[in-house]
């Protein structure tokens, strides 16, 4: 049991430990006070002095920095850093320990297996791949302009003078029947007055006929069979006159 301790005085300024149970600072470069300042003896506990009197070692460990170290500023390392360092450790092991799942496998690309290349070689390449779409397109260029040059030649020129002059030979041919065609209706068109001149000629004389037979008929009186055969030319004469008039009025 720590004995009671009264005003002590103050400890040289070489010496620094930190005592939580008794909340002051003591130094590793000299011994504790053994008086109060009224002269009474200041008794430690067994632990606090173990060599008997001399320098007593620190409360909280050995490896207390001196009060040098503290004025030269230097940061030392926290007592539990290493228990933090085996956590993390101990942690990643655990980590390691578990199943991991299955990745799903990726296709290689051709290019996986290529090395990295230089940025200089990247831009040659680029360039090298420029050229070759330039060349592509200046080929298609070519091919088309040499297509439209092969249908200048005189081979197809020739087969198109060929082929025009066919059609213009069938063409010409439809055109000699049609105009034969409209030739016999400008004709017809020509002739019409005379036609119809001439079929109102034809209508009259008809006309004539008949008022001439049916002046000519007259009773007869006798048998019957004499009575049906006038009757017959009657009938034939009606006949010629609805004929005569058809043709008139058809065109």
């Amino acid at each position: 049991m720590v004995g009671r301790v009264e005003t002590a005085s103050i400890p040289p300024i070489g010496f620094y430990v930190y005592d939580r149970s008794l909340s002051r600072c003591y130094t590793s470069e000299s011994s504790p006070p053994h008086q109060s300042n009224s002269g009474k003896d200041i008794q430690y506990a067994l632990g606090l002095i173990p060599n008997g009197g001399g320098p007593s070692p620190p409360v909280i460990g050995y490896n207390a920095p001196k009060t040098s170290t503290l004025l030269q500023g230097l940061i030392r390392e926290p007592a539990d850093a290493g228990k933090k360092r085996r956590t993390r450790s101990s942690a990643a092991d655990t980590l390691a320990l578990a199943p991991k799942k299955k990745a799903k496998l990726k296709k290689p690309k051709p290019t996986d297996d290529l090395p990295v290349l230089d940025p200089s070689i990247e831009q040659a390449l680029d360039e090298e791949d420029i050229e070759d779409d330039v060349d592509q397109a200046a080929a298609e260029l070519v091919h088309e302009e040499k297509s439209k040059l092969d249908q200048l030649s005189e081979g197809p020129i020739k087969s198109n003078i060929d082929r025009l002059e066919a059609r213009k030979i069938e063409l010409l041919a439809q055109l000699e029947e049609c105009n034969a065609e409209l030739d016999i209706e400008h004709k017809k068109l020509t002739d019409l007055p005379k036609s119809v001149e001439e079929q109102k000629a034809r209508l009259r004389s008809a006309i004539k006929n008949v008022v001439d037979m049916t002046k000519s008929l007259k009773v007869i009186f006798g048998t019957d069979a004499q009575d049906a055969q006038a009757i017959e030319e009657v009938e034939q004469i009606r006949q010629r006159a609805i004929l005569a008039i058809q043709r008139y009025l058809s065109p």
